[in-house]
């Protein structure tokens, strides 16, 4: 299975940002339809608090493992030396010390950043899922017919 396939990457990303779209204004909609007319303004205000941190942290924590994934493959793989170390921090602060590399580290380093990036996407899923399950089926009816 290619993992360097652009146009399967595209495609994957139009489609994860068209149902983020569709994901982010259903829930909005939903909030400010069961909302009283004086809580609306609340609602709305909460919905993009919460969409706003989730973003932050969701992009911290995949950084986070991405970031550690990294460095832990790199150091298995390279090993313990001095030189090693080197790599592993210049390789994380810029992707351009690979153009300083021989092609036979680059090739390694590549497929490191390769399976980081697998690590983070992975926990993106698992965080996906769990809100999935989470979240359930809540009834939902207008303000006035609720008791």
């Amino acid at each position: 299975m290619a993992t360097n396939n652009t146009y399967g990457i595209a495609a994957g990303l139009v489609i994860v940002g068209i149902s983020n779209g569709i994901g982010v204004t259903a829930s909005l909609i939903g909030l400010i339809a069961n909302a009283t007319e004086e809580d609306q303004a609340v609602a709305t205000a909460c919905s993009y608090l919460f969409r706003s941190l989730g973003s932050v942290v969701g992009i911290s924590l995949t950084a986070t493992v991405v970031q550690q994934a990294l460095r832990n493959q790199l150091q298995e793989k390279l090993g313990n030396s001095d030189e090693a170390a080197t790599i592993v921090r210049n390789v994380r602060e810029s992707l351009d010390y690979l153009k300083t590399l021989d092609p036979a580290t680059r090739e390694l380093v590549r497929q490191c950043y390769g399976n980081a990036t697998t690590a983070g996407f992975g926990l993106l899923i698992a965080i996906a899922s769990l809100a999935a399950i989470s979240s359930g089926e809540f009834p939902l009816s207008p303000p006035e017919s609720r008791s």
